[in-house]
Parts: structure tokens; sequence; C-alpha cells
């Protein structure tokens, strides 16, 4: 299996339900918000074309930085979040919003 991926063991068979939440359904996950960020950016004056590039470069890179930090991906979110920039006040909405509560029931 790891001529075509990442491979992780599941220590305990419970650990199926968890993978599957987060891996097997999460792509359709980013999808629906990369969606969901291209449909606000095309209403806002950007082509589709210019939407789907700059949402797909903007996944790509902030994963590339991911992989390659050895920062907690929360130490990762505050260190491109600027003090009372636009990136806090859209964290603060996905709080109001009660994302990390939604994203537990996905992949719960």
């Amino acid at each position: 299996m790891s001529s075509v991926g990442i491979c992780v063991l599941a220590e305990k068979e419970s650990a199926i339900n968890a993978i599957t939440g987060l891996s097997g359904s999460g792509p359709a996950y980013f999808f629906q918000f990369m969606e969901s960020m291209q449909k606000s950016a095309r209403e806002m004056g950007l082509t589709e074309d210019v939407a789907r590039t700059l949402t797909y470069q903007t996944a790509l890179g902030a994963a590339e930085l991911a992989i390659a930090s050895q920062e907690s991906t929360e130490r990762i979110r505050l260190n491109v979040t600027s003090p009372r920039g636009t990136a806090e006040q859209a964290i603060k909405q996905f709080q109001l919003g009660n994302l990390p509560k939604l994203v537990d029931a996905l992949v719960k």
C-alpha cells in the first residue's frame, strides 16, 4: 500500500472508524471548504480560473507548510494569523459558528 501513499497501522480495530472519518471522508471535507472559498471569491469578482487556482495553491501551500514543520498544527495556525488581522477575525467566526464541534461530529 505504501507505493500509493503513506500507510499507518491501526493498533486497535476501533481505530478504523477514526481513520475512516479522518482520511476516508476527509478529502470531501476539504473539497467542500475549497468549493465554498471559490464561490465566495467568484462573488467578489474573481474569475472561476483565478478563484480555483488561488484556492488550490493556498491549500497546497498550507499542506506543504504543515508537512515540513515540526510545530503543532495549532502553532502553525497561530504563526500565520496576524493579531487583529483578517485571518484572526475569520478564526473568530469559525469559533462563533462552532467549527471545532462540527468537525468533531464529522470525524466521529
